[in-house]
């Protein structure tokens, strides 16, 4: 894994970071750009973007959940505003399940949205690839997005700051059983 100098702005550019064209940065494990926050999804705000997500989800889900029995008791499905608001959640819930369950293969697997497209390439070209962010353990994977805490706190909203550094260092790769030969990402990332 190297530090290269970015091709766009001529600045000194970690591993695993990308410019981003919008805000004019280049963004430590950028993910994506998501017009839904108006900003780049990376290091620094990953773990917000997955519970709002999380969260989303978990308003429409209650959403559908209250308004269907109420709305069967009362017969008042037949409302066009309540058929809209059921239709409105049910579909994001669905939508937003698949976001997550995307989202969740990627932490488990050590990756960001970029990193997979580009390692779908690599495994055509290597079969035997594998990719240097996997800590091994999921669990260790997870720990990179929410830290050492228990689950259930880890979905509550905090102002802490993400855990610190956001690659794997020397006693993670140790620990993992992970050889820097298998670094094989030398090439542009």
């Amino acid at each position: 894994l190297r530090w290269k100098i970015c091709g766009r702005s001529g600045r000194i550019k970690p591993p695993r970071s990308h410019y981003d064209s919008v805000s004019g940065m280049i963004v430590l494990n950028m993910d994506h750009f998501c017009p839904w926050v108006a900003n780049t999804v990376g290091y620094g705000n990953y773990r917000y973007f997955l519970l709002m997500l999380f969260w989303t989800f978990v308003g429409c889900v209650y959403t559908v959940i209250l308004l269907t029995p109420y709305a069967i008791l009362h017969g008042i499905m037949d409302e066009f505003k309540m058929q809209v608001l059921f239709v409105t959640a049910f579909s994001f819930a669905s939508v937003l399940i698949v976001f997550l369950g995307f989202h969740g293969m990627l932490i488990s697997s050590g990756q960001t949205t970029i990193d997979f497209w580009k390692n779908i390439e690599r495994k055509k070209n290597n079969p035997n690839f594998r990719n240097p962010f996997d800590l091994g353990n999921k669990q260790t994977n997870w720990e990179q997005i929410f830290g050492k805490r228990h689950w259930m706190i880890a979905i509550l909203p905090s102002l802490r700051h993400p855990p610190w550094p956001p690659f794997a260092t020397i006693e993670d790769v140790q620990q993992n059983g992970v050889e820097y030969s298998d670094f094989s990402v030398n090439k542009a990332i």
